[in-house]
């Protein structure tokens, strides 16, 4: 990148206060306190909490060895014998009230996988949508896979 092309501090700045941001903000507030009532900021590790990151990493292509699609957002349930039953019907009626059915799928569990990490972000305090904006505009700065990675 050439001095021209780089931007000023106000202008990096500018660019992160702007309404997705926000956003992003606010979704990573509200999966912070889903989980603190949820009982997940009390004796983990960090070690812990990045395990939990992975495992749903490793469902999300455990959900692809099974042959879903990328695009593929199904539901499933426990039956009353506690087997489980896959739909895609999103809610089901039990004793007269709609109840959402648990969302499976590639995305779901790679969903899973940020909201873990903007959960940790946001109870440790860590400048992650920063760091997002600081990092992309890094990458954009990268040769071409990195100086020849293959993978």
């Amino acid at each position: 990148m050439t001095i021209e092309n780089q931007i000023s501090d106000e202008e990096r700045i500018a660019r992160m206060n702007d309404k997705p941001l926000e956003g992003m903000e606010m979704f990573m507030n509200r999966v912070f306190l889903t989980a603190e009532r949820g009982g997940w900021h009390k004796d983990e590790t960090f070690g812990d909490k990045i395990s939990l990151m992975h495992s749903e990493l490793s469902e999300a292509l455990e959900e692809y060895r099974d042959g879903r699609a990328y695009d593929e957002i199904y539901y499933s349930y426990k039956d009353e014998h506690g087997a489980k039953v896959s739909t895609n019907e999103m809610y089901r009626e039990v004793n007269g009230e709609m109840v959402m059915n648990k969302p499976e799928g590639i995305a779901v569990e790679l969903a899973d996988a940020i909201i873990r990490i903007m959960d940790w972000s946001a109870w440790k305090k860590s400048p992650l949508l920063e760091a997002l904006f600081i990092k992309a505009e890094y990458n954009e700065t990268r040769s071409y896979r990195h100086g020849g990675k293959v993978i």
